[in-house]
């Protein structure tokens, strides 16, 4: 296929966004759960209070089904014990690559694929290869050690670069399994992308060298081209003949019953044998299928907090009671101020005038719907591989950690 130019690149990536608009609003939304900033009804002059529920449930999950540094086996070839232990065997370039991915990143690639997975119900994964860190082979007829060297360090070596961006930054198309074309997004400085691909990059765009606009990277079958501030500045065809990028949903999602009508943007009109309009789905659309752990018990987080914030309020209400005047006494205050001609300080003799408020009553229903609310997120929250899998009456993901960490102390 011919190289595409700048237009169609930026037509495809809003075309991208126009399909996952949706799953991206409903993502922003778990986040604000996950970091404690949503917005809970209560009176103005009542300070937001939030429990830990949502980020412990994904940090939980995270930290209890998934390893920093996942196992790699291979299957075994032939039936037998000896076939089996042999592939128990974990491969020594494995141990490299699951080393070096661990420890050249800030944060491990597969824990950051897995709390997005959790969070968002989605997640992508990137393998791109780095020539550099490939070791040199030594020239025709050098000394046998250097040849040595050369064959360990192939075993030794990782020349590759596992990534595990937010899936906000990279754009696919959902209903492909295995992608042909990808859109990755990221922000550059005006310096680092002259240092990159030199000042023809950055000759179009106005302000200073460290203001930072759009890099946009299109992978396809055939081409791989870079856009700069919406002007190429590199382009090169994939030798690959595949893109470096992967992705997969949870799987707490499901596809929803046809809404677009049949035969839409085919000219052709569709219907049934009754006269009716005739609906098609048109495959799974992301915002179904992009479902995170949180998705299902959104609503009782929101009630479990404001409730907590509720229980915290009438407690410091308790205890640091408010001097008022009652609404009987406000007529002699009047005749005070008066008095005073309205400046100064109103003498209180009479203590009958100053009242304590009163502390507030919660009704035993009230904490019976706190708890019936904190069982729901438990159950909400649970995975199918916690419900019982794992342990038997076992059924979060935090009750899970506790009982492992409590095992590991014996």
């Amino acid at each position: 296929m011919p190289k595409p130019d700048e237009q169609e690149i930026l037509a495809r990536r809003q075309a991208y966004l126009d399909i996952w608009q949706q799953a991206h609003a409903n993502w922003q939304e778990m986040e604000t759960h996950c970091n404690q900033e949503h917005t809970l009804r209560r009176p103005s002059s009542t300070e937001s209070r939030y429990l830990s529920l949502a980020p412990t449930e994904i940090k939980t999950l995270v930290d209890t089904l998934i390893t920093h540094n996942p196992v790699v086996t291979r299957k075994p070839r032939r039936a037998g014990a000896k076939h089996k232990e042999n592939a128990d065997k974990t491969e020594r370039w494995a141990i490299a690559l699951l080393e070096k991915a661990a420890v050249e990143s800030l944060v491990p690639p597969f824990k950051l694929a897995a709390a997005y997975m959790a969070l968002l119900g989605y997640c992508t994964l990137g393998i791109k290869w780095a020539s550099d860190r490939w070791p040199k082979k030594p020239r025709k007829g050098a000394p046998q050690e250097k040849q040595g060297e050369y064959e360990e360090a192939r075993y030794r070596s990782f020349p590759f670069i596992i990534e595990a961006p937010h899936p906000g930054r990279l754009l696919m198309n959902p209903y492909e399994r295995r992608p042909t074309s990808a859109l990755e997004m990221a922000t550059v400085t005006q310096e680092d992308a002259e240092r990159a691909f030199g000042s023809e990059a950055v000759e179009h765009l106005l302000g200073k060298p460290w203001d930072a606009s759009e890099m946009l990277t299109y992978w396809g079958l055939d081409w791989n081209v870079i856009l700069y501030g919406g002007r190429e500045v590199w382009s090169a065809p994939n030798k690959w003949g595949f893109i470096p990028w992967v992705h997969a949903y949870a799987g707490y999602g499901m596809e929803r019953s046809p809404l677009q009508a049949a035969g839409v943007g085919t000219g052709v009109q569709v219907g049934t044998t009754d006269g009716s309009q005739a609906l098609m789905s048109m495959g799974p659309r992301p915002q179904d299928m992009a479902v995170g752990l949180l998705n299902s018990a959104r609503s009782a987080l929101l009630a479990a907090d404001e409730l907590f914030t509720a229980f915290v309020t009438m407690g410091l209400r308790s205890v640091y009671k408010n001097i008022y005047v009652p609404a009987q006494d406000l007529e002699q205050v009047s005749r005070g101020l008066k008095e005073i001609g309205l400046v100064g300080v109103i003498p209180v003799n009479d203590p009958n005038l100053i009242k304590w408020e009163d502390s507030p009553d919660i009704p035993p229903a009230v904490f019976n719907t706190f708890q019936i609310t904190l069982q729901d997120i438990a159950r909400g929250t649970a995975p199918s591989e916690l419900h019982g899998v794992i342990s038997p009456g076992v059924r979060t993901a935090t009750q899970q950690a506790f009982q492992i960490s409590t095992g590991k102390q014996r």
